[in-house]
């Protein structure tokens, strides 16, 4: 029955999936091109970068805003949309039993437990599609220049990402943890977006998640959890920067405590107005 509701759930929303994983490619290509555009710009050579700086190209980012006069706060367009790509392919797997068609799948689960779990495991695919496209676009696209499958990331790369020169350490990094981050934080986010939508209608539940994401894009602190999907405000290269980890280990308990909270509400509430769903 478990295997059967999560086809089910991903069954009812393939058009948007592959609607939403297109524009995703898209955007992740469009984030390369802008990076390459300044190095060729200035005559630097592609070749210094690699598999791991492609990844932190799309999941570029911007430095924290400084406030100064005449200057306006202009979030990275490219870092917000991918991030709102990750979270609308989820979107369609958000809904609480509040059609016909999901109060129909609930009563033939028989049972909340298992209606529940097949949202996680729904939404957990539906990430994994997602880190999969952009994956697939960082490897084509150092296959296409011919650069290193490595997992450094070059200072360079931070420098394009809009880090400031004077925070950028000289050495290249090991960049596992940040390539970690980018797998897994937008997935802890769209569970979060589940848990959350348990409360308030899905769409509002995606326009708190984007709201996030556009504070995060303005400010570096710790709670704004965008900030550990930026490149350009990675510690592992930029002095001052945020940890990775430390960003994983957050979104993890922000998540997990948004689902066990809506599970605790789902279990207990009245949802079809009758008995025999347990």
């Amino acid at each position: 029955m478990l295997g059967r509701l999560v086809r089910y759930n991903l069954r009812v929303v393939r058009t948007r999936h592959a609607l939403v994983l297109t524009a995703l490619a898209a955007t992740s290509a469009f984030q390369l091109i802008d990076a390459y555009s300044v190095v060729q710009y200035v005559g630097l050579s592609v070749e210094r970068l690699g598999f791991a700086d492609n990844i932190g190209l799309i999941f570029a980012g911007s430095a924290p805003f400084v406030a100064r006069p005449g200057v306006m706060f202009v979030p990275p367009l490219g870092w917000m949309l991918l991030l709102m790509l990750h979270l609308y392919l989820t979107l369609g797997s958000s809904t609480w039993a509040s059609h016909g068609f999901e109060q129909q799948a609930l009563v033939s689960s028989g049972s909340r437990k298992t209606w529940f779990m097949a949202k996680v495991i729904s939404v957990i695919i539906e990430c994994l599609l997602a880190s999969i496209t952009v994956l697939a676009v960082a490897m084509l696209w150092t296959a296409v220049y011919r650069q290193t499958f490595t997992l450094q990331i070059n200072p360079l790369a931070c420098s394009l990402a809009g880090a400031s020169s004077e925070t950028i350490r000289n050495a290249p990094q090991n960049g596992t943890w940040f390539l970690v981050g980018a797998a897994m934080m937008p997935c802890l986010l769209s569970l979060a977006q589940l848990g959350l939508a348990r409360f308030i209608r899905p769409v509002y539940a995606f326009l708190v998640m984007t709201t996030l994401l556009t504070i995060s894009a303005y400010a570096q602190q710790a709670l704004l959890l965008g900030n550990y999907l930026m490149l350009a405000r990675w510690g592992g290269l930029v002095v001052g920067g945020v940890s990775t980890a430390q960003g994983v280990a957050l979104t993890a308990t922000v998540s997990l405590v948004c689902i066990l909270t809506s599970y605790a509400r789902f279990s207990h509430s009245d949802i079809l107005g009758k008995e025999g769903v347990s």
